[in-house]
């Protein structure tokens, strides 16, 4: 008599206590990467040894409004602002971040940004673009808390060089259909300044003959001025001492400075304006049109100097600040609409 004794296949106690072995792959699909579908320009193809993934953009700019008032340097080709700012109040709603203030205002469109990343020696912080260009550099200002900037910059950045914020929307539940200007005017549909933003973002170039409609529309003109001006009446300017509002932006950013510039430099083809903590500096062989505009895009602030590229993109937005300093000696009673004396004749000889 025989007795046959029933036992688990060794396949079913493998099952059960680990996983098995993936098959060998094929030696054709040996060589085929892994990820053939990855975009281009993935957080994953940053792998460098440095990188990792931290936190959300509300939580980081959160950690740099406690270090107070840093450097600010937004830096393209063609145009350079340098100045001091604080992000305490900086407002996060989605992929917009903005801080409004009555001299400065900032506003960051962060479905632009890709990550932060240190300096070489750490005494600055980057903000890049998916394809690592700098887009903005923030350092502490001179006699600053240096433990709190290395605190604050080590808590952002840990051991690496570099940190990819996480995303509240993962770009693969994003909206495909939705174009990127629809979007920032949804964003930017209960504050001013779509137009100036969209322009010097690049998202909104030049159109002359909607530019004229526009302003047509709010009562005002729209005219075209020779560039090779610019130079003279930026000396003029920095000469009389007048309050500029000067807006700049990058891909991701736009910021707009209230400043009073104290000196005019002019080197190498580039027009520098410099003040107390602003700088202003301007390839002049980059203004390819220049246009003084008055109306619906200058509503409430006078008229407005509007440099172009030959792309049609806005390089910088100069207007007077909202004051009667200069008019009759600085009584304010001067019938000028709120522009300076200087800056109404500047305008006025510009368009002649």
């Amino acid at each position: 008599m025989s007795v046959t004794t029933l036992r688990p296949r060794d396949s079913h106690q493998r099952r059960v206590q680990a996983p098995p072995p993936a098959p060998p792959a094929a030696p054709d699909r040996a060589r085929t990467p892994l990820t053939p579908s990855l975009p281009a320009r993935s957080p994953l193809h940053h792998a460098a040894a440095g990188l990792r993934l931290s936190g959300h953009w509300r939580e980081l700019l959160c950690d740099l409004a406690l270090l107070g008032e840093l450097r600010l340097e937004l830096a393209t080709a063609r145009v350079r602002l340098v100045d001091s700012i604080s992000l305490a109040g900086l407002r996060v709603d989605g992929t917009l971040a903005s801080l409004h203030g009555a001299e400065q205002s900032l506003r960051l469109l962060l479905e632009r940004c890709h990550a932060l990343s240190a300096a070489p020696a750490r005494d600055a912080l980057l903000l890049e673009d998916d394809l690592g260009r700098p887009l903005l550099r923030l350092s502490p200002l001179a006699g600053s808390d240096a433990p709190l900037w290395r605190l604050v910059l080590d808590g952002i950045l840990g051991a690496g060089e570099r940190v990819v914020p996480l995303r509240e929307t993962p770009p693969a539940l994003a909206t495909l259909i939705a174009h990127p200007l629809g979007a920032l005017q949804a964003l930017c549909a209960d504050a001013p300044g779509f137009t100036d933003t969209a322009a010097l973002t690049g998202q909104l170039t030049l159109d002359p003959g909607r530019l004229r409609h526009e302003a047509a529309a709010g009562g005002g003109s729209a005219v075209a001025v020779d560039p090779a001006l610019i130079p003279c009446a930026l000396r003029g300017l920095s000469e009389e001492l007048l309050p500029l509002v000067i807006t700049a932006g990058s891909d991701a950013l736009v910021l707009r400075r209230q400043a009073a510039f104290r000196h005019y430099d002019y080197a190498l083809g580039r027009a520098r304006l410099t003040g107390d903590t602003t700088g202003f500096e301007l390839d002049v062989a980059a203004i390819d049109s220049a246009w003084v505009v008055n109306g619906a895009a200058g509503a409430g602030r006078g008229r407005q100097l509007r440099l172009y590229d030959a792309d049609g993109r806005a390089l910088a937005i100069i207007a007077a600040a909202r004051t009667c300093t200069n008019c009759c000696g600085g009584t304010g009673a001067a019938p000028c609409s709120g522009e300076p004396r200087f800056w109404r004749s500047l305008m006025n000889a510009l368009t002649s």
